[in-house]
């Protein structure tokens, strides 16, 4: 699978993503990047910055490393699930233990890149993470519509019932 990079910026255009990395060096070539595609990028510096940049504003995608001072990443997803259970998020890590993968599946990440970052595995990982909230936002917006019709219909038979018992009453 090749990721279309004009159809993956049109993809991240208004989403809001949070990332979370220690390493000065690391943070900003991923940066570099990450600015091609998304335009609302919070950064925060660890697991405890990021975990209060959370708190304090909405997102729609979290990027993080793992291993970082104060509070790292699994910690800190641990706590971001506690508050909500459904935002995607990617871990990076120069780890490939499976310690800490099997713990990052248990709290049901999108996805985990390996560091060094090879752009086009993360290019994908972003690509499909992005197409599922996409596709949620979607869903959600035809479960919105249809509740309405739903609603709508129900209001109009409701009157409709309503004027043809008074119709009824006063015909007597």
């Amino acid at each position: 699978m090749s990721v279309n990079l004009r159809e993956l910026a049109n993809m991240c255009m208004g989403l809001k993503l949070l990332y979370v990395e220690d390493d000065d060096a690391a943070r900003k070539r991923t940066l570099a990047l990450l600015s091609n595609f998304f335009k609302d990028i919070t950064v925060a510096i660890d697991g405890e910055d990021g975990l209060e940049k959370f708190k304090n504003a909405s997102f729609d995608l979290i990027l993080s490393d793992i291993n970082m001072p104060k509070l790292n990443g699994l910690e800190m997803l641990k706590l971001i699930r506690e508050e909500d259970q459904n935002i995607p998020i990617l871990f990076l890590s120069a780890y490939n233990d499976s310690t800490y993968i099997l713990q990052a599946i248990e709290l049901d990440i999108d996805g985990y890149i390996l560091k060094p970052i090879e752009q086009t595995q993360f290019l994908k990982a972003i690509f499909k993470t992005v197409q599922k909230i996409k596709l949620l936002a979607l869903s959600n917006n035809y479960k919105y519509e249809l509740e309405a019709k739903v609603k709508s219909r129900n209001e109009e038979i409701e009157y409709k019932l309503t004027y043809d018992s008074l119709t009824k009453l006063f015909s007597r």
